[in-house]
């Protein structure tokens, strides 16, 4: 679906498993491109979404070798949908464990929404570690960002809220997200109860993450799997406040100003917003900025795909 702007072929990973991590998760992964060509991790949004195997088809397979993984509780790692052991901090360390297996002292780090956030928190972390960040439709966990999902979509998609299953006619709209959270987390109701409410979150989600979203296109994403546990992950951390502080990426960017960095945004992404891009270009001395025309928020529209190619390839060029 949505894949005209890819480049590269879709291919089957070279290997795949279940990386243990020593605390309760196994973290899914997928192994894609050539063994000795530069390494690249794919970091995906949410937090709960877990990979998009098509994403894939951005790197280069002669020249990249790269490593898409699910994070804790998300898509295939588990168990899924599990809250114990599961941060920020924690996922910071995983990135470490993985890269400890493909046995690379550097490589690039990419990452899409949330994964921009947990990417920024990575590399400040270990930032010896990083050859060179990518960052699509950047996202820092500041309040205005986190609040702007409830309070500012609804003023675009208003009738979004007639699509959903879930009866909800007597609440406000300003009460309908955080209600359909609350009853995906309330482990008192039926499961399918559960299931529905996190399915209309979704959908209400999807159809602002796409510039043009159709039905087709939101049920194809529903029908990757079970949507529960990504509500439950992401409730999680938005009532930790992401595990992080106020500002904290942005108060340790000196930390690693020094990477080279490129951000992609969708013009139309009002998911995230792309002036958050535009204040981490401008506080980043030789970063570039790209923004993708008529673009909303997912990578696989043409714009954004085409761009994150783009970039890929000539940064496969710069590195070798």
């Amino acid at each position: 679906m949505n894949g005209w702007g890819y480049k590269y072929p879709e291919q089957s990973p070279r290997r795949s498993g279940l990386l243990p991590t020593g605390d309760g998760h196994e973290l899914y992964f997928e192994e894609y491109g050539s063994h000795g060509a530069i390494p690249v991790v794919e970091i995906h949004g949410g937090p709960g979404v877990g990979s998009i195997p098509e994403y894939h088809r951005f790197f280069d397979p002669d020249r990249y070798r790269l490593l898409m993984y699910d994070q804790r509780g998300s898509g295939r790692s588990l168990p899924p949908g599990e809250l114990r052991n599961n941060t920020t901090q924690h996922l910071v360390a995983d990135l470490e464990l993985l890269r400890e297996m493909l046995d690379v002292k550097r490589w690039v780090v990419t990452g899409w929404s949330w994964g921009t956030a947990l990417a920024l928190a990575y590399a400040q972390a270990h930032p010896a570690r990083v050859l060179a960040i990518v960052l699509r439709g950047a996202w820092t966990a500041r309040e205005e960002e986190s609040t702007w999902f409830s309070s500012g979509l609804r003023n675009f998609f208003p009738d979004i809220f007639d699509k959903i299953e879930t009866d909800l006619t007597d609440l406000p709209d300003e009460k309908k997200l955080k209600e359909l959270v609350r009853m995906a987390a309330d482990e008192t109701l039926p499961p399918q109860v559960r299931e529905t409410a996190a399915c209309d979150y979704s959908r209400y989600e999807l159809y602002a993450c796409y510039l043009e979203a159709t039905e087709e296109q939101v049920r194809h994403d529903l029908s990757a799997g079970p949507q529960l546990p990504i509500a439950r992950i992401g409730d999680h951390f938005r009532k930790h406040r992401w595990f992080l502080g106020e500002n904290q990426l942005w108060n340790e960017l000196v930390r690693i100003t020094h990477i080279p960095c490129t951000l992609i945004h969708g013009r139309y992404d009002i998911v995230a917003l792309p002036r958050t891009s535009y204040e981490l270009h401008k506080a980043w001395p030789g970063s570039e900025l790209i923004i993708a025309p008529r673009s909303g928020h997912m990578s696989s529209e043409p714009g954004m795909a085409e761009a994150m190619t783009a970039v890929m390839d000539k940064l496969a060029g710069t590195l070798a």
